[in-house]
Parts: C-alpha cells; structure tokens; sequence
C-alpha cells in the first residue's frame, strides 16, 4: 500500500467540512408554503417532471457515447457507471417521498 499524501486527502476532508458546517446552517428560505402565501405551481410541477424524463432519456445515450471511447471489455461497466447517478438519485427521492 502506498502512503496518502495530504493532496490526496485534501479534497476528501475539505466536503466532509463543509457537509457538516452545512448540517449547521439555517436555510434562507422556508420551503413549506404558507396558508396565505403563493402555492405550487401546476406548470412548474409539470416541467420538473418533463426536466426528469428528459435527463432519464439523456442517460442511456450517454452510457453508448462514453462506450464508444473505452476498449471493447470495458463497455458494459463503463455504461452501468453512467447509469449510477439515476441510481442514487431515485434512492435519495424514495427516501424523501415515503418519510
């Protein structure tokens, strides 16, 4: 094994700072509308859901792009790590929508 240099570690210490300075920090904005106050949009609840479909469509093209420039026995990872994003962002909002 090799020995961690400090600009290895750097970067690593550096978010986990400021993810936990961020647990800390009051939001400048109160995100639950109001009884009085404007409400949610129908337009703008149906253009994040467009938006989504959107990225959801954009993804797979760019697994076959990012394959075409790796060796032939690297294709399959190589599409299965673009897909990780989705991955991780449906379980994020899983999370939140079923709390």
């Amino acid at each position: 094994m090799s020995k961690k240099t400090a600009k290895q570690i750097l970067p690593f210490v550096l978010l986990a700072a400021l993810a936990i300075i961020a647990m800390f920090i009051k939001p400048a904005a109160d995100f639950v509308p109001a009884a009085d106050g404007p409400q949610y949009s129908n337009a703008d609840i149906a253009w994040v859901l467009v938006s989504t479909a959107l990225v959801f469509l954009m993804t797979p093209g760019l697994a076959f792009f990012y394959g075409g420039m790796v060796n032939r026995k690297n294709v399959i990872s190589t599409m299965f790590g673009c897909r990780a994003p989705c991955r991780y962002c449906g379980c994020a909002l899983g999370s939140m929508w079923f709390q």
